[in-house]
């Protein structure tokens, strides 16, 4: 048997940028990093820029995780959910491709320029302009079956024109689920 190409150094958070082949897409700046893996800006061979969540290790756990990330949001669009895209496997790498969200995290958008504590026409202005996107963009969840689980301000990206966007499907769970452990822990 063939032995699968070896996995590329990634860029570090902490590392001056470089560029990196993984599959089809050239990973040109690190985003962030989770308890799952980290998140790369990449551009693909025909000039899309995507971001691209990565594991941080390979077992078939991590796997499975990862693909009931990108399935969570499998037939569900809406504006103020981050777009999935697909999901690749090849040797000991595994990833898949989404939505690059230019943005702020909630609290960062929020705040703007005001100190913590300061509640600024302008921060209630930008609250009333992205809590209905929020609240949209879950409501679009539950009609699917789905709940976020892990719905907190580092989770959202408000972009510069105020479009909220919910990221990080990791805890997802059908409803169904849900209410079956509830259940039985009555």
């Amino acid at each position: 048997p063939q032995k699968p190409p070896p996995t590329p150094e990634l860029p570090d958070e902490d590392d001056a940028p470089k560029s990196v082949d993984v599959g089809d897409y050239r990973v040109v700046a690190s985003i962030g990093r989770g308890g799952m893996g980290a998140v790369y800006e990449a551009v693909d061979s025909s000039g899309e820029v995507v971001a691209l969540k990565t594991l941080r290790g390979f077992s078939p756990t991590m796997l499975y995780h990862l693909k009931n990330e990108l399935r969570a949001l499998a037939g569900v669009t809406h504006p103020n959910l981050i777009g999935l895209d697909k999901l690749y496997v090849s040797g000991t790498q595994a990833y898949f491709t989404m939505e690059l969200v230019d943005g702020r995290d909630l609290v960062r958008y929020v705040r703007g320029d005001a100190g913590v504590g300061v509640c600024s026409p302008e921060v209630v202005e930008r609250l009333r302009g992205v809590l209905p996107q929020l609240v949209d963009a879950v409501a679009a969840l539950h009609e699917a079956g789905k709940l976020h689980r892990d719905l907190k301000p580092s989770n959202v990206l408000v972009t510069a024109e105020g479009r909220a966007v919910v990221l990080d499907f990791g805890l997802v769970r059908d409803t169904s689920e849900v209410s079956a452990l509830s259940s039985s822990n009555e």
